[in-house]
């Protein structure tokens, strides 16, 4: 019986080719996509899970009123070993805090010392690390490797990089310096291949951490004021402990602890699951520092869903658009004998054989649509992980999934005609009423969902744009910035020097010294005092030389540019026109003269010298913030070109020299610029991302649409051939017939854009809420996507109905 139902599904199909080839098609893209978008919200929801236990591994974070942060005081990890019961490990791990750390490698006998620049995955770790983060150990113990100072444990691959061709025991033992640290390798473990975003390469031991003097400089060593970024903890709890209990000591450790006067710097102890860390951390209602956003995967999962549906609903409509066709032989099955059952299985394997082949074309397309998502796709994950395991059952799950979606609705319309009627060549009105009730339904909700998409794409489109061509108040052409090291030495006048040496060319217009970010939240943020009164919200500040405003032609509404003072004894300072009102000024120059203080520090005061005109120093999602600009040569930090936009030619000569200029003086650190306008766009980035991605995912639904109504188009053309061939005998010409037929899908556009321009409205208005600078849903988007989709839609109908309006009528009307 099952042989025959294959014979008979195969016999269909190649009778049918045409309508099976865009099925298949159609089925392909929304399977294909669907496979794709699966492998990458797998991928990010398989971090950290192989960890012992991971369901009670959790990591200890800084809540405030501004909502959570990763890090904790330094001192914090040690206290909740001690006095929070409850808890089984505890682990602490700073990481290292030169954000271009040099490793060298001491010379061995006749080899040279060996040098390592801009090393990461460098932490500083306790001995517990290793039983929430186990590892292979290769050489060495994970109970006694990290319990004495100055012993490192390295990963294999960072051994074999930092001693090649030396044997694994002949690495332990040898000594490796991390700027101002030195330590001997102590053990050696297997580099991880599972999913994490803990996947460190060296481990310093912790103890090091506190016995080295130019690290303790930069930490608050027994302050519980301060959560370090870089200061984590890692706690396992016991399988019976009460996690809100725990909650409420740790809130009980850290008021008794605090010593916070500031309510900005008031931070309570929290704990975040260790399986949601690769999602960020939620500040101010949203999640943020994470390696992947839920919100995003989500949104990829209705894509996927949205195409599959596509593809679904062209098989339903073409299926029962050739009901007709299939009714004798459902009319001859039934009176044979056949049962209902039997006919749903035939209908229902044709479907399967069918949507079986385009999994088998969604694996050859897959590189496309990889592409097609490769804003999306995290690094590492490609065409060999499709192949994998999980991947092909997802796909044999999606197979199964679409042969019912897809095939029981039309197998139950085929299983309704009766014998009597189809085999007088017979159907009942009331059912093809029905039939092409559902057929134009189908064909508008296409029409609907890709209408949506090209809104939505318009929309988007145009917001970036905006974006990336706003005034922002800030120069953005023709400015070069690159990093100069400081963390080490902290030394300021080598970057003086460097500096004098970039005067000399005369092709750099102007050059500033600054530190942290122009386009960026902020140095940092300070809470500040004003007349003895504390003003209360964090405000972001800035810190560089007198050319800052010059460079970046910002310009001053009120008072002067500071004065650079090496003494230290006097700071000046400059505030943005949105910090003059917070401090009540209405007049910006009413603010010139006044000063500022930290708050909590009587002592050191700034004085506001001048007035600067706003600013974006955000991405247009972020409105205009109160800033302060402070006067202050800071070590290390950025150093920014203003060359001339006038004469491009020139500019790869200034980077020559500079880069020369920059290795004679840091001769052992690498050479790497940006420039800004270019900075600027990467912020964009996730936004470009939305928009290609919403580009070709706009064009699989119109394309999945267009298939759909060529073969719905096809049958109708088929269906009214002789009523053509008639009015052509009686007069009607080539357009008038083609009017004809454009007339119902006029309606359908009409009616599908109805439908979609509210739903597109809506979305397109919710997503454009997240931008504080925004462009408007012009009227002009909507009446261009539905004009754009009439024309594509009667091109494709007249593409496929020319021929039958252009037949001969005594072709048609020649009974077979």
């Amino acid at each position: 019986m099952f042989k025959n139902y294959i014979k008979t599904a195969v016999r269909f199909i190649f009778r049918h080719k045409v309508t099976t080839a865009i099925n298949i098609l159609g089925l392909a893209v929304g399977i294909g996509a669907s496979l794709v978008i699966f492998m990458i919200v797998q991928y990010d929801y398989s971090f950290d899970k192989w960890e012992p236990d991971s369901q009670n591994v959790y990591v200890v974070t800084a809540q405030s009123e501004r909502g959570s942060f990763f890090g904790v005081p330094v001192p914090a990890p040690q206290a909740i070993k001690s006095q929070i019961a409850g808890i089984e490990t505890v682990s602490q791990v700073i990481d290292h805090p030169a954000t271009e750390l040099v490793v060298t490698i001491p010379g061995r006998q006749s080899h040279k010392n060996k040098t390592l620049l801009n090393e990461k995955d460098i932490v500083f770790a306790d001995e517990n690390y290793f039983k929430i983060f186990p590892r292979q150990w290769l050489k060495g113990s994970p109970s006694t490797s990290l319990a004495q100072s100055n012993k490192v444990v390295l990963s294999l691959s960072v051994a074999q990089k930092y001693f090649p061709g030396m044997a694994l025991d002949e690495v332990v033992g040898q000594r490796i310096d991390y700027d101002s640290v030195s330590a001997l390798v102590s053990g050696i473990v297997a580099d991880l291949t599972e999913h994490s975003d803990f996947d460190n390469k060296s481990f310093i031991s912790l103890s090091t951490f506190s016995s080295a003097k130019q690290l303790e400089s930069d930490f608050l060593l027994n302050n519980w004021t301060f959560p370090y970024n870089n200061c984590h903890c890692f706690i396992r709890l016991y399988k019976n402990s009460n996690i809100a209990q725990i909650r409420g000591q740790l809130k009980k450790l850290y008021a008794s602890n605090g010593t916070a006067k500031d309510i900005n710097f008031d931070f309570t102890g929290g704990l975040q699951p260790l399986s949601e860390m690769h999602f960020g951390i939620t500040q101010n209602g949203k999640q943020v520092l994470g390696k992947a956003d839920k919100t995003v995967l989500t949104n990829l999962a209705t894509l996927a869903l949205a195409l599959l549906l596509l593809a679904a609903i062209n098989f339903i409509n073409l299926s029962t658009a050739q009901s007709s066709i299939r009714a004798m032989e459902i009319g001859v099955r039934k009176t044979l004998g056949g049962k209902n059952k039997h006919i749903i299985f035939q209908f229902l394997t044709e479907m399967f054989l069918t949507t079986f082949c385009a999994a088998l074309f969604s694996l050859a397309i897959s590189p496309l649509l990889l592409f097609a998502f490769k804003g999306f796709i995290p690094a590492g994950l490609g065409m060999q992980q499709i192949l994998q395991p999980v991947t092909m059952a997802f796909l044999a799950a999606m197979v199964v999934l679409v042969t019912l979606l897809a095939g029981l609705y039309p197998a139950f319309v085929l299983t309704k005609f009766r014998p009597v009627l189809v085999l007088k060549a017979q159907v009942a009105s009331g059912g093809k009423s029905r039939g092409a009730w559902l057929r134009q339904g189908l064909t508008v909700s296409q029409f609907v969902i890709a209408q949506v998409f090209l809104v939505v794409v318009i929309v988007v489109g145009q917001q970036i744009n905006y974006e990336l061509n706003k005034d922002i108040g800030l120069r953005k052409d023709a400015i070069v910035t690159f990093k100069v090291p400081g963390y080490q030495s902290h030394d300021v006048s080598k970057k003086a020097i460097l500096i004098n040496e970039l005067k000399k060319m005369p092709q750099i217009q102007n050059i500033t010294a600054y530190s942290g970010e122009p386009f960026s939240f902020g140095t940092g943020q300070m809470s500040f005092t004003y007349k003895g009164e504390n003003q209360g919200k964090l405000v972001p500040y800035k810190s560089g030389d007198s050319n800052y405003i010059k460079v970046y032609n910002i310009p001053l509404i009120a008072g002067r540019n500071i004065k650079m003072d090496t003494s230290g004894q006097h700071s000046e300072v400059l505030v943005n026109a949105m910090m003059a009102r917070k401090m009540g000024f209405k007049n910006p120059q009413d603010a010139v003269g006044n000063f500022i203080s930290y708050s909590g520090d009587s002592k050191t005061h700034f004085e506001i010298v001048g007035v600067m005109k706003d600013f974006n120093t955000q991405s247009l999602h972020a409105q205009i913030e109160p800033l302060i600009f402070m006067g202050w040569d800071a070590p290390g930090g950025k150093i920014s070109l203003a060359l001339n936009p006038a004469d491009p030619a020139s500019w790869q000569t200034v980077l020559h020299n500079t880069e020369l200029a920059f290795n004679n003086i840091y001769p052992n650190r690498d050479f790497s610029y940006t420039f800004f306008d270019e900075a600027i766009a990467k912020i964009y980035e996730s936004d470009i991302r939305l928009s290609t991605l919403l580009r070709w995912a706009s064009g699989l639904a119109i394309f999945i649409s267009c298939l759909g109504l060529y073969g719905l188009v096809s049958f109708m053309a088929n269906q009214r051939a002789k009523e053509i061939s008639i009015r052509k005998v009686l007069g009607a010409t080539i357009i008038q017939n083609l009017a004809l037929l454009s007339k119902s899908l006029i309606r359908l556009v009409a009616l599908a854009c109805i439908i979609a321009f509210p739903i597109a409205w809506y979305f397109s208005n919710n997503w454009l809420q997240s931008f504080a600078f925004k462009v408007n849903v012009g009227w002009w988007i909507f009446l261009l996507s539905g004009i754009g989709m009439l024309l594509l839609g009667l091109t494709v109908l007249c593409a496929r109905t020319f021929k039958v309006a252009t037949a001969n009528p005594v072709d048609s009307l020649r009974q077979d």
